[in-house]
């Protein structure tokens, strides 16, 4: 899901994983910046559960937030009087607003209106609100609604450019309501105010700063479009974060029609042109293939080849009949031959981890009975004749490999240690 649908649809589960990504603390951290300062348990008091309602702010501090937002990182001072007069009309004291400060980074101008963007958005707002909702008004709004915990508060806080309105339902007891939420609760009261306050001014738009670009991408990946990207979509990015990388979540396959498999390219020549379709498939990324499957939205199994692969070859040194060659051999050492020290492999979400097998070979001296692998200090396999080689199921991150020989004369060898990455 795109993060703009889920902002502006008021999904949680995204907003509970952003916060976990941010962390608890910086987050509260960054709250009081805007002026919400009514957090004060340790992080661990309010846990993820606080992106859904699980701390209390007052309503006041929330639109002196958002009013930042709608000033596009500038907080502004806010005074509940704003003029105190005589009984003849005559001013005493008036209040004067300040100029404000920035509480933003040093892009935080551009990643405000990416906020309001998002938050005026009525097409980012119909998978959680619907076509037509309250919340949209007849000017230009942006807009946000919440519900606590239990149903005890709701509230909607929306701006236009001209005037920012926070609205906040509840019983005066905090007892919970019966499934009243921002939007049929306090959404309804915004959305009159809001027309009523407008009445007869004009109809602004947001003004868009200049460091904004507008960028065509696969609405999937959000990464440039490729031929193959069926979905594109117009976002907003500030300069310099647009993305540089072409989508590579819509790959085309080699499909075998008699089994639905994909058919890995060195495999082709194996099969019958007429038993093969090209087809274009959406292959999620290897952290989310987990997800796919669940929701039948992964990729077919890749169907093996039928001529094994060989690994056996490829030595630094060369056997004849189990013998090594004089002139190749090294009698007081092992060579591992693959992986070379820095190799990376990359495991293949079409094909089932349990097929996916790095083949570590090695050469040992020509009296060697028997070899034992080590991944990560660990025995992993032994061999006990030429060629050593063994079949090491992956896992992903960074290991060591080294290899220990028994001689015919009863000493042993070892290798020195290659690193490789399985990513």
């Amino acid at each position: 899901m795109r993060l703009r649908t889920a902002l502006a649809s008021s999904f949680n589960i995204p907003a509970v994983k952003t916060l976990d990504y941010v962390g608890i603390a910086d987050f509260i951290g960054f709250l009081r910046r805007f002026g919400i300062d009514t957090l004060t348990a340790p992080p661990s008091f309010y846990g993820l559960a606080l992106t859904l309602g699980g701390g209390e702010v007052r309503l006041i501090d929330m639109a002196g937030a958002f009013n930042a937002i709608a000033n596009y990182g500038v907080k502004k001072d806010i005074s509940s009087i704003l003029e105190v007069t005589n009984q003849n009309g005559e001013s005493i004291e008036k209040w004067t607003a300040k100029t404000g400060d920035f509480v933003l980074g040093s892009r935080g101008k551009e990643h405000a209106y990416q906020i309001i963007d998002i938050l005026k958005d009525p097409l980012a707002r119909l998978p959680g609100f619907g076509e037509g909702s309250v919340l949209e008004i007849s000017h230009q709004a942006a807009v946000k609604t919440g519900t606590t915990r239990n149903f005890r508060d709701n509230w909607t806080i929306g701006f236009t450019p001209q005037i920012l309105t926070a609205v906040w339902v509840g019983n005066a007891d905090a007892s919970a309501m019966e499934n009243i939420t921002g939007v049929s609760g306090a959404a309804p009261i915004w959305a009159d105010f809001m027309e009523a306050a407008l009445a007869g001014k004009p109809k602004l738009a947001f003004s868009v700063p200049a460091g904004i670009v507008e960028k065509e991408v696969c609405a999937i990946s959000g990464k440039l479009p490729t031929p193959l990207c069926p979905d594109k979509i117009l976002e907003k990015f500030v300069t310099g974060s647009e993305p540089k990388e072409s989508d590579d979540y819509y790959k085309s396959f080699r499909i075998d029609i008699t089994n639905g498999k994909i058919v890995d390219e060195k495999c082709i020549g194996q099969h019958p042109a007429d038993q093969l379709e090209q087809k274009t498939l959406l292959a999620y990324p290897n952290e989310l293939q987990k997800w796919a499957a669940s929701k039948g939205l992964g990729l077919p199994q890749k169907e093996p080849c039928s001529t094994p692969t060989d690994y056996s070859g490829g030595y630094l040194n060369d056997y004849s009949n189990g013998q090594a060659n004089s002139q190749q051999a090294h009698a007081d050492a092992i060579i591992i031959d693959s992986p070379l020290d820095g190799d990376e492999y990359m495991t293949d979400s079409t094909m089932p981890i349990n097929s996916q097998k790095i083949p570590i070979r090695l050469t040992a001296p020509a009296e060697t009975t028997k070899v034992t692998f080590y991944i990560d200090n660990s025995a992993a396999g032994t061999a006990e004749k030429v060629p050593f080689t063994f079949m090491w199921l992956s896992q992903k991150g960074g290991h060591t490999l080294k290899a220990t020989a028994v001689l015919s004369n009863g000493g042993t060898v070892e290798s020195k240690p290659v690193y490789f990455h399985v990513l």
